[in-house]
């Protein structure tokens, strides 16, 4: 029901926060224009219905709730003295599928924009009451249909990138849909746009629970233009309240829904009973819009990601025949592509491919000498190669090597924080935050980091360590450059890290990590040796090739390092190591020597020699990671029981201890 100029915009933000009193609550009805007798008679059915202490209510918890509540209220009120005629009329309105998205789009339809498909369920062609914030009327809003109006004022777009209007159209249609968009292409206004204008709840299956608040926040704040306050999301996490999770369920068993899009981990979609008998109902009634499944490669068994919860994802089909799937990646090749089809049960969706070629990315292959010296010079490199307000990442394949090149970086000047799965979930929040906000230049990050961060001004990405794939190459390296303007993408190799790779990757298979089988997992990461030892073909070629791209080196323009050695202008020293590298590493700071007390002799026949003792090593010591550790007689001895363990009791699984133990769980960790 609509309740004329006391409702606030539908697209309020919707937040689970619990604050402090309830008299915020009588404020708001007062105005919003209820009457106070109203408001007083209604809220303690209100509160009954929440279960909790009306001094938790709040506007922020549920006053979007709380008006509707009020409106119905008045409504029912009110039918004893309505007319028959104007009953029947409210009734109808009633029962429409959903409620408009803003004023102005029935308006701009009825001074004569085209109308969309009439095959997509548009459920918000209703004209509302006038809004109290009346956008200023734009002279181009006459030619605009109504799918690039919705783009210019809800997302503030005034175009379409390549493709993404197609897409729109197709999902608006209700068919399966399966998306290949490089990183930065607009994958998410693929499936956000349509769910604005779609009857009932987009459900987004997204495997990074922080990439699913990263958007659930940026929906809420979003504010194109007057009258737009936010798309309406919320999100459903293990790591949330009861409360919270209760009062998001009660929002989904609601007749007519405000929220817009549902973000879900393919655990609570694939296993929460709950959830799932919501989305029945949803289902039934016809307000579920579609099924998103956000970085779509993670169901194939052969793909760089595979996670065994996503594989789970095709039981959507078997529980919900008849809603659409909409399947997005930025990462491909053509046999993920079919397995991912086939897993899903959409081997007939609409195929919308976008070209994988970034002409803004520079690429090169530079060599790493995996010493001290080496990471110092590394640290120079940064420092001395980038403009001192460059943002950057810099990938790393272990916590400890995020640790030391970090620790390198500030040393050499370069502010730079770490990010991994080791950190607390503040903490990993605080490092984003700090670097998308400019507060420090440089990212040290495992694999998950920047996924979905909407960071357009990161001007270069370095593979300290060699990535275990090309798919994660290629998506790592597309975090650059976001912003249309040229950024550098460089990855340093030595023959040592490969080995590294090899022998984490069979490690993560031993210890079920969950990463496929070993030898797929092995053959990718043959795939990325023969991009870093390659010193002839076009790195875009290479790498667009792999994705099943043809591409002629012709386009490359220079833009990578073999290209530019094939022209002779490839920088001097470019294959070389970094200036400093083969240098001798300077001395480590020695501990202050702490004055030794003479101790007396245990027999009357003088003093007892004292042997010195091996000093101890200064806190902020760089990790060298390519030198093995010394093996003590205890670890020796330690390492011989294990063994011995190992043969009595050849059944069990047991984990020997070694200093990259965390690199693979890393991987795993970030994902959950």
């Amino acid at each position: 029901m609509c309740y004329q100029n006391a409702r606030p915009s539908p697209y309020a933000s919707i937040r689970l926060c619990v604050m402090s009193s309830l008299p915020p609550l009588l404020v708001l009805a007062a105005n919003r224009g209820f009457e106070a007798s109203l408001a007083r008679r209604c809220f303690p059915a209100f509160t009954h219905e929440y279960g909790v202490d009306p001094a938790l209510l709040t506007e922020s918890f549920c006053g979007e709730e709380w008006l509707t509540f009020l409106a119905e209220r008045a409504g029912a009120e009110a039918e004893t003295v309505e007319e028959p005629q104007a009953k029947r009329q409210r009734s109808a309105r009633s029962d429409e599928p959903c409620l408009p998205v803003y004023p102005l789009f029935a308006k701009a339809a009825a001074r004569g924009a085209p109308a969309a498909s009439a095959s997509a369920p548009l459920g918000w062609a209703r004209e509302q009451e006038a809004s109290q914030h009346e956008p200023a009327p734009l002279r181009e809003d006459s030619s605009l249909d109504l799918l690039d109006l919705a783009n210019l004022k809800v997302f503030g777009n005034r175009a379409f990138r390549p493709k993404q209007r197609l897409i729109c159209e197709a999902a608006l249609a209700g068919r399966d849909v399966f998306v290949l968009m490089p990183t930065g292409g607009g994958k998410s206004l693929c499936f956000q746009l349509p769910a604005v204008l779609s009857a009932g709840i987009t459900v987004v299956c997204s495997p990074l629970l922080s990439l699913i608040q990263d958007q659930v926040s940026a929906l809420l704040r979003l504010h194109a233009g007057p009258g737009a306050d936010g798309v309406p999301a919320s999100y459903l996490s293990s790591g949330q309240s009861s409360s919270e999770y209760a009062a998001v369920l009660r929002e989904l068993r609601k007749r007519r829904p405000t929220l817009k899009l549902l973000y879900v981990t393919p655990e609570q979609l694939v296993h929460g009973s709950r959830l799932n008998e919501a989305l029945a109902g949803l289902a039934a009634s016809g307000m579920l819009a579609r099924f998103v499944v956000d970085e779509a490669h993670c169901v194939s068994t052969w793909g760089h990601s595979f996670r065994a919860d996503y594989k789970e994802l095709r039981c959507l089909k078997q529980r919900y025949p008849r809603v659409p799937i909409l399947a997005l990646t930025a990462t491909a090749t053509p046999r993920v592509l079919q397995d991912t089809l086939q897993l899903l049960s959409i081997p007939r969706a609409q195929l919308f491919s976008v070209s994988f070629n970034r002409p803004e990315l520079r690429f090169a292959v530079r060599p790493k000498v995996g010493t001290r010296a080496g990471l110092l010079a590394f640290a120079q490199h940064v420092a001395a190669g980038y403009p001192p307000t460059a943002s950057g990442i810099v990938y790393c394949l272990s916590r400890d090597e995020c640790a030391a090149v970090q620790q390198a970086l500030c040393a050499a000047g370069v502010s730079a924080v770490t990010y991994h799965a080791g950190m607390t979930p503040r903490q990993r929040v605080q490092t984003q935050r700090d670097w998308c906000t400019g507060a420090v230049r440089v990212a040290c990050a495992t694999v998950a980091f920047g996924m979905g961060i909407d960071h357009a001004t990161v001007r270069f990405v370095l593979h300290y360590s060699m990535p275990k794939a090309m798919e994660g190459l290629y998506q790592e390296a597309g975090r650059a450059g976001r912003d249309g303007l040229v950024a550098q993408h460089t990855l340093f190799y030595c023959t040592a890290d490969h080995m590294r790779t090899v022998r984490l990757l069979k490690r993560g298979r031993r210890r079920g990590a969950g990463l496929g089988s070993a030898a797929s997992q092995l053959k990718l990461a043959e795939a990325v040796k023969a991009y870093c030892t390659d010193t002839r073909r076009c790195r875009r070629v290479m790498l667009l090739e792999y994705l099943g791209e043809a591409f002629s080196a012709q386009q490359c323009r220079g833009t990578c390092d073999n290209c530019q050695r094939g022209l002779g202008t490839l920088p001097a020293g470019h294959d070389d190591p970094l200036p400093g590298a083969l240098d001798k590493a300077p001395p480590k700071a020695k501990a202050a020597k702490k004055p030794q007390q003479k101790k007396k002799a245990a027999s009357a026949g003088g003093k007892r020699k004292k042997s010195a003792a091996p000093p101890v090593p200064p806190t902020t010591e760089f990790v060298d990671l390519t030198r093995p550790r010394p093996v003590t007689a205890r670890a020796s001895a330690g390492a011989k029981q294990a063994k011995a363990a190992v043969q009595k009791h050849p059944a069990r699984d047991y984990g020997l201890p070694s200093r990259d133990d965390d690199d693979d769980d890393d991987e795993v960790d970030d994902w959950r």
